[in-house]
């Protein structure tokens, strides 16, 4: 991989700006992993099935306990952004 990126440039950007090129960076990276994953065409077994089963019926009967996405990334990330 080539560093084409200027740290020294991206350091003197303002915080907000920062933020956003990470935003973006995460983005990008998600974006990437959906279309892996969408691309993928291993079946799951039987047993990763059940699990998922498992755990739907579990996220069904209490809704209350699911997070956002977005929340999440703020407990992980301590409310830096």
């Amino acid at each position: 991989m080539t560093n084409v990126i200027d740290m020294e440039a991206i350091k003197k950007l303002p915080i907000d700006d920062r933020r956003g090129i990470i935003d973006l960076i995460e983005e990008s990276i998600e974006m990437e992993c959906e279309e892996e994953f969408e691309d993928d065409d291993t079946p799951e077994t039987e047993e990763e099935l059940q699990i998922l089963e498992e755990r739907l019926e579990h996220h069904r009967n209490n809704p209350e306990k699911a997070i956002s996405w977005e929340d999440l990334k703020k407990e992980l990330l301590g409310n830096k952004k």
